[in-house]
């Protein structure tokens, strides 16, 4: 409750530390709806979606919406029914009447991602396996989907598995950002290049990253001033599941941040849980509050 009534003040008061909350919801701690939960938690233009998809992706759409919506009612105080999306003309959603309260949404095969937050966000999560059953899976060929000087990190791995890992590594850092900018997917494999630090911990990162303009060198910002800060994340090895299955990245507009992590289960219930960090910016990240 402390931080909810922390993200609340910020949000409608402009008072205190920016806090974010990142909730994480393995596919097996899905709920299937109710017809009446439907139309309480999609409006129109949502439940159009949801019926033109396939069941595995419609399932984690509602997941995601319904998580999102849940906390957002918790925050304003409010209904569910009372919380309403625009879209931007890339597609993002937003509240249009709540300028201090920004969210992202993500889902893969495996997991279900929210982030609420005090300042702007970006959040992605990918299963490590998505791509396992492809001819030809993109981290054997990365320049095709990534920056060149991003796509040397996947190239330089030695084993099948690390290069799998950094692929999706680099691909949801990728996708928080656009996420987080309202850019498009093809804009930052174009102009993106995300570089990666030994952090001197196994299996850890420290990240950097700078976009350029159209021209070879008319990139406009000095390299390392970021406009955007990432953090990273393992998931998928809760509650007794064992190996990871997905990595999460989000990226946060640079301030003092405040994040807090929660496994969300048992339909509305959601508690505080422990992510592996896998990667992180030269951060403001004042908190992570974890392992409680």
């Amino acid at each position: 409750m402390l931080e909810i009534n922390a993200l609340r003040n910020k949000i409608q008061h402009g008072q205190g530390q920016n806090v974010a909350s990142l909730y994480y919801c393995a596919v097996e701690d899905i709920s299937p709806p109710e017809a009446i939960e439907l139309e309480a938690v999609l409006d129109e233009r949502e439940r159009e979606r949801y019926r033109r998809m396939s069941p595995s992706v419609a399932s984690g759409f509602f997941q995601g919406r319904r998580m999102v919506k849940q906390v957002i009612a918790q925050l304003l105080e409010v209904a569910v029914t009372d919380v309403r999306f625009h879209y931007s003309e890339n597609g993002k959603p937003m509240l249009a009447l709540q300028p201090r309260l920004h969210f992202s949404i993500s889902h893969c095969p495996t997991a279900i991602v929210v982030l609420v937050a005090s300042c702007k966000v970006g959040v992605d999560v990918e299963s490590l396996e998505r791509h396992s059953t492809s001819a030809e899976p993109p981290w054997k060929r990365p320049h095709k989907f990534m920056h060149k000087r991003s796509a040397l990190w996947v190239e330089s791995a030695v084993s099948d598995s690390e290069k799998r890992r950094l692929f999706t590594l680099l691909w949801t850092l990728m996708e928080s950002q656009v996420k987080l900018t309202d850019s498009s997917i093809f804009r930052a494999s174009k102009r993106l290049a995300i570089d990666l630090h030994c952090s001197g911990i196994s299996n850890s990162w420290g990240v950097s990253g700078v976009e350029f303009g159209d021209g070879v060198s008319a990139d406009y910002r000095k390299e390392g001033q970021d406009e955007w800060l990432w953090r990273a994340y393992e998931g998928g090895g809760l509650q007794g599941r064992g190996h990871t299955r997905d990595i999460i990245s989000l990226a946060y507009a640079p301030c003092e941040l405040k994040l807090l992590l929660y496994q969300w289960v048992n339909g509305e219930a959601h508690t505080r849980t422990a992510l592996t960090p896998i990667a992180c910016s030269n951060s403001l990240l004042s908190a992570v509050v974890s392992d409680l």
